[in-house]
């Protein structure tokens, strides 16, 4: 019988610190409040308004009595809302890993959790892609005329799978998104490729099915909610045949 992958909670034991909620302000402006809940790496439970820039990885909370608050990574076990932009809800742990492109030592990253199977699951998060300094223009509206230099950031968001293990492997990249509000598809591969990548985490049959449904329904995985919703097909059609219903997915 398989083990559910209820190590998610178990594997986050870090250290608690917060910052003051006015530095999510400033970093969070363009964001709505919205209703969720939070679990602090102490196993303190927080229920209020939440703020999270995926992006970078900061979460703010208030819970409408004057306690405002802004975490990281470092703080928090697990936390979640409903997102009604995308009509689901979306559940993030904060889980250790090493990104061995840049060879550093292990910390604690935001993963989203798209979807949790029972032998693995398969995770989301967002990767600073090349950050450099540029100088704006020189600004003549004040005297003497200066200008300043800034921060460039341009991300991509890579699907993860959690193996039992409790290793975090890198998948593919979904679009990434430029400092400039543009979307960059470099890394758009060929179905033969995804299907390299993920199938040894599948059930071959399933995967077909879903494959199917993706072409069926026209969707995109490279498109987060797309893929979110090829893989609740997946594990539809998995639960049906074990159910031995052998029009799984048909």
């Amino acid at each position: 019988m398989k083990t559910p992958i209820t190590f998610l909670l178990l594997i986050v034991t870090y250290t608690i610190s917060y910052a003051q909620g006015d530095v999510a302000e400033s970093m969070l402006p363009e964001l709505q409040w919205i209703k969720g809940n939070v679990v602090l790496t102490d196993g303190t439970k927080l229920n209020g308004m939440l703020k999270y820039n995926d992006r970078v990885g900061l979460l703010a909370y208030e819970d409408g009595a004057g306690d405002n608050r802004s975490f990281t990574a470092r703080t928090i076990a697990t936390f979640e809302y409903l997102d009604e932009k995308v009509n689901r809800r979306r559940v993030f742990y904060s889980l250790e890993y090493g990104d061995p492109e840049r060879q550093g030592s292990r910390r604690a990253f935001m993963f989203e959790l798209l979807k949790e199977f029972d032998d693995f699951a398969v995770l989301s998060r967002f990767d600073a892609m090349d950050i450099r300094q540029v100088v704006s223009p020189v600004s003549f509206t004040s005297m003497p005329a200066t200008s300043s230099p800034r921060t460039i950031i341009d991300l991509a968001e890579t699907v993860y799978i959690l193996t039992p293990e409790g290793e975090i492997e890198p998948i593919f990249r979904l679009s990434e998104f430029l400092s400039d509000g543009g979307v960059f598809d470099s890394e758009k591969k060929k179905r033969k490729v995804v299907d390299r990548m993920l199938m040894p985490y599948f059930n071959d049959d399933a995967y077909m099915e879903m494959m199917e449904y993706v072409d069926r329904e026209e969707l995109d995985i490279w498109e987060k909610e797309d893929f979110v919703k090829a893989l609740g097909y997946y594990k539809e059609t998995l639960q049906k045949m074990d159910e031995g219903d052998t029009t799984a997915g048909r």
